[in-house]
Formats: C-alpha cells, structure tokens, sequence
C-alpha cells in the first residue's frame, strides 16, 4: 500500500499467528537520508501505548490505539534535542538564541512527567547528551561567551554535570581557569574538549582533553544458545 512512500511505518507482529499487521504510517515528504536522522533522534513506543517521533525538527506523540498525534514541542533545534541511551527520556534546549538559553527541558516518555533544569543568573545551561538515562549537560557564564573569526558562537563552559532522573547531580566537573568547549562520548568515557583563557589577550587556548569515566555496571542481557542431540529429535 505504501510502497515507493517515504514516511514511518509501525507493524504488530503476532507471534502465534505468524502475522504482521500495519498499526500506522506517517508520511515525510524529504529524504529518506533526512528522515533516518531524525528517527535516529527518537523513535519510541512507551509503557501507555503511544509513539514518540522526532519529525521536521519537532516531537510528535502519536498514540497508537485511538490513532491520534499531537505535537509535544515544535521548533527545536537537531543539535539541541537529546534521547536517553534507551530513548525512554529526552532533553531539549530552549531558547533561540544563546543568552535564551536559561534551561534545559525533559520529558520521562514512560510516566509522561516534565521536568526542567535552570540556570543560574547571569548563566545559561547547554544539554549535551546522556550517559544511560543521566543527562549530560554544562554551565556557562553568559560573559564568557564569544565569537570565532569565522562568526560561530564559543559557549566556554566552566562545568559539566551528570544528573539523574531524580534530578540528583552525581558528578560536577569544573576546574579553576578551564573551560570545557564540547565533549565526545566513546562507550563509557566521555572525552572533554577544552581550553584555558591567556591572559593577556583573553584568547582561549585548547588544552590536553580529559576525561570522565561511567563508573555504572554495565548489564548485558544476551539470549544464549545451546544443543542437545538425542535418537528422537536428533539435533535440538
């Protein structure tokens, strides 16, 4: 029915029946290269039945059994949204430009519970991933940013913080005169870019990276596979 469409597609697939069924099809009128971005932003169905998508630079919420949808927020910037390594819990920017920028926006899928993490004054607040279900995000002093040669925007962060869904920091990373510029997730480090201020020009200075280490037990559910050869089944 929908061949030669671009859009999401959602199957049931009844295992005692052998059968897959359409629950529904969203269409997209881009690529299919931008479309797998963006889906690899967001795409997942919660404990309450609903769909959550991120689509044309918005959050869709689609629920499933009364075949409805509704935009949860629109107008957010790809580089600015963030999913939980499980995509059970997503993290936005608000704001349109970086002195907006005064708090940070979560939303648990799961419980369908919003929260928020504000800045401190004269500050603004950058989400910049998650480790596990921990947001990841740095604090900046709104005096401290600036402008490369090129007219791109510097956000020297003076700390990077871990934080859980219960809104309980467990780590604060700053160090007197550093500034973290960006980070780098690799499996359980996250690698930090940063730089120190000359004091003469003010100019900031990259510096060695370094790094924080997800001290969590990694749990690694694998289904196993083993056999057993007798007369009857011969090999099981």
């Amino acid at each position: 029915l929908n061949e030669g469409k671009v859009g999401v597609a959602l199957y049931y697939y009844d295992c005692t029946l052998n059968t897959i069924e359409e629950e529904l099809f969203i269409p997209y009128t881009k690529s299919y290269e931008m479309l797998s971005v963006e889906i690899d932003n967001l795409a997942y169905i919660s404990s309450r039945n609903r769909l959550y998508v991120f689509l044309d630079g918005g959050v869709y919420t689609i629920n499933i059994t009364a075949r409805e949808s509704e935009i949860m927020q629109a107008s957010i910037s790809e580089t600015g949204f963030f999913s939980s390594d499980d995509e059970s819990i997503i993290a936005w920017q608000t704001g349109n430009s970086v002195v907006d920028f005064t708090q940070i926006q979560l939303f648990k899928l799961n419980s369908m519970t919003p929260y928020t993490i504000p800045s401190g004054a004269g500050e603004v607040v950058i989400p910049l991933g998650f480790m596990d279900n921990d947001v990841i995000y740095g604090a900046a002093r709104v005096a401290d940013v600036t402008t490369d040669y090129t007219g791109k925007t510097i956000i020297p962060m003076y700390s990077v913080r871990i934080q859980d869904q219960n809104g309980n920091t467990l780590k604060d990373y700053h160090q007197d005169g550093v500034y973290v510029l960006g980070i780098e997730k690799s499996d359980n480090l996250l690698i930090l870019s940063r730089a120190t201020r000359d004091p003469d020009s003010g100019e900031l200075l990259p510096i060695e990276d370094d790094q924080i280490v997800n001290n969590k037990t990694q749990t690694s559910l694998k289904n196993k596979l083993s056999s057993v050869v007798t007369e009857k089944t011969e090999t099981t």
